[in-house]
């Protein structure tokens, strides 16, 4: 008896982990996915799997279409690739964030939001009373 391909990758990567629960979030097929970025099912499949590093062009379009920040992408990248066990937070410039907030409609997603701006203005706030 043969076995068919699978349609979904082995996920066991944090990208690939990330860009599935964005793909869910959005109720987004690998084909939709594909389409919207103009990337090959097969590279974002390999993205997923760890296979294949992508373009900053490439992060920048799937990106696009899974709503996220690049940095977000990136973040999971490279955590892959220094083989980390978790991801850390990315850097997000503040502009970005209040664009996001924007975007956003899930009340749990603004509140996290909220709490990291928070935490920035009082991170700014410490610094520049050292300052003085």
């Amino acid at each position: 008896m043969t076995r068919k391909a699978s349609v979904t990758p082995r996920i066991n990567t944090h990208t690939g982990r990330l860009l599935v629960q964005r793909m869910n979030e959005l109720n987004l097929t690998w084909i939709e996915l594909s389409r919207r970025s103009e990337l090959s099912g097969e590279g974002i499949k390999l993205i997923c799997a760890g296979r294949h590093s992508p373009t900053l062009d490439h992060v920048t379009k799937l990106a696009e279409v899974l709503e996220i920040h690049p940095n977000h992408l990136m973040a999971a990248l490279q955590a892959d690739k220094d083989k980390k066990d978790h991801v850390p937070e990315p850097e997000i410039p503040f502009e970005d964030m209040i664009q996001e907030i924007a975007k956003r409609e899930n009340v749990s997603e603004l509140l996290t939001i909220q709490e990291k701006i928070t935490k920035r203005i009082q991170e700014l706030t410490g610094a520049a009373a050292t300052l003085a």
